[in-house]
């Protein structure tokens, strides 16, 4: 009788796949497909030189997680997803869904003659500020440079100073910074 409880007490512990035998059994799935989806101007190539996972590789849901990170680390995208799905032959295909940030088609300076316009752009590409046509826009970008901005108008006497970015879509994939710069009177 004995013997017939363990016997059936193993029969069903090797009814439940143990831990290591589930971590071997996922390092066994393969990534059968990689795909990038929502890209326009950063090429799929560009992307995927970014991550470790490929094709035919190991599925390594830790790989992923960095590899969605080093997405996100080039700055060219807002949002960034990943998407894993059973494939046809058993193992994984794995979607990084992209929505990339515009590019800045136009700055604008509301406020300022053209000398200290282009005093302020100076000051701009002085400090690396990434806020220039062509560039990707940057949320923080634009507000770095706004105080930028500030901060050398002061420099430059004027005291009162505010500058206020404004975004305004230009089309589907482009934006029009706008700093809008008002000066208090002295009175």
């Amino acid at each position: 009788m004995k013997t017939m409880i363990v016997l059936m007490a193993l029969g069903l512990l090797s009814a439940f796949p143990s831990s290591a035998r589930m971590a071997r059994q996922d390092s066994q799935v393969t990534v059968e497909k990689v795909e990038i989806r929502g890209n326009r101007r950063i090429t799929e190539e560009a992307i995927k030189s970014r991550i470790s996972t490929l094709s035919g590789s190991a599925y390594d849901p830790a790989r992923l997680n960095r590899d969605l990170r080093a997405i996100n680390a080039t700055g060219h995208f807002h949002n960034v997803n990943l998407l894993v799905e059973d494939g046809p032959q058993g193992g994984k295909v794995v979607t990084f869904e992209v929505e990339e940030w515009p590019l800045i088609s136009d700055v604008i300076f509301q406020g300022l003659d053209s000398t200290r316009q282009a005093r302020v752009l100076e000051e701009l590409r002085k400090h690396n500020a990434g806020v220039s046509k062509r560039s990707t826009y940057s949320p923080a970008k634009v507000r770095v440079a706004a105080r930028i901005i500030e901060d050398f108008l002061v420099r430059e006497g004027h005291k009162g100073v505010k500058v206020t970015p404004l975004i305004q879509s230009g089309s589907a994939t482009e934006v029009i910074v706008k700093f809008e710069v008002r000066f208090r009177s002295s009175r």
